[in-house]
């Protein structure tokens, strides 16, 4: 059975971190996905026997707030439990990622089960009956409230191609690399008005993926301003596509700027 709320200690690393020596959004996602994974071999499945016996989960969509920015060698460790688990194919994760200051941050995730062709399907009783469910009362995490645009702003476009050395272990572009586009595609307006790219704070995100980005596809990246928080934070919207009908992701990203400056006057100028 799954231990809930035991600490798991988790190191973030010297690359992970800006300039401004504080964890980029992305690294928050990646202590997560390690926070999930170590959850997993503490009850019994480790990486080693999903692979043995053709087990995979993969993540659908995902919310995250965070509280703070975590600084360069501080002591960060994760709770994490098992919200639901639907149907043997749907669960969700809850993960809080802790440090000597207090929370950092916060997420829901939701995993789907998957067969080796990454079609979802229930997941063999032995491993439902050892990730046992939490029945906890704390809400999931939810975007900020904020207040939308009459209409969105122009669309900044941001394109790539997927390298072959982004490959996770199931072959595809893993989740956090998602943030890490999205977020390049915000510095890259912000640089293009005159602004310091890495003077953007993360305070929330949203992704809900659609099929994964495979090594060698063309990305294309389209940010619209969408609205602002009460406290003046950017709220952008991604399209994150092949440029042509498919998506392979849709974003919400909330961003501010430890200047204090105005995000959203880089879209709207």
């Amino acid at each position: 059975m799954e231990a809930y709320g035991e600490p798991i200690p988790l190191l973030l690393p010297r690359h992970a971190v800006s300039p401004r020596q504080v964890a980029r959004a992305g690294e928050i996602w990646r202590l997560f996905q390690v926070a999930a994974v170590e959850a997993a071999a503490r009850c019994g499945w480790p990486p080693g026997r999903m692979l043995a016996e053709r087990a995979a989960f993969i993540v659908a969509h995902m919310t995250v707030v965070h509280d703070r920015e975590a600084s360069y060698g501080e002591e960060l460790h994760a709770r994490t439990w098992l919200r639901d688990f639907r149907r043997g194919t749907l669960t969700r994760r809850e993960i809080r990622l802790l440090g000597e200051a207090g929370p950092v941050a916060r997420t829901t995730q939701q995993w789907v089960y998957v067969d080796e062709q990454l079609k979802p399907t229930r997941a063999p009783d032995h491993m439902i009956a050892d990730f046992a469910v939490d029945a906890t009362t704390e809400p999931p995490v939810a975007l900020p409230d904020f207040l939308r645009l009459p209409s969105p702003s122009a669309p900044r476009t941001f394109e790539l191609e997927v390298w072959h050395t982004w490959m996770d272990p199931i072959a595809h572009v893993n989740h956090p690399v998602y943030v890490d586009w999205c977020d390049e595609a915000v510095a890259r307006v912000v640089s293009a008005a005159g602004g310091d790219p890495q003077a953007v704070v993360p305070e929330a995100e949203y992704v809900r993926f659609r099929r994964g980005a495979l090594a060698r596809e063309r990305v294309v990246i389209e940010t619209r301003l969408v609205g602002r928080t009460e406290g003046g934070a950017a709220v952008l919207r991604h399209a994150i596509g092949d440029g042509e009908e498919g998506l392979y992701a849709e974003a919400i990203t909330v961003r501010s700027l430890s200047t204090g400056g105005d995000l959203g006057a880089a879209w709207e100028g």
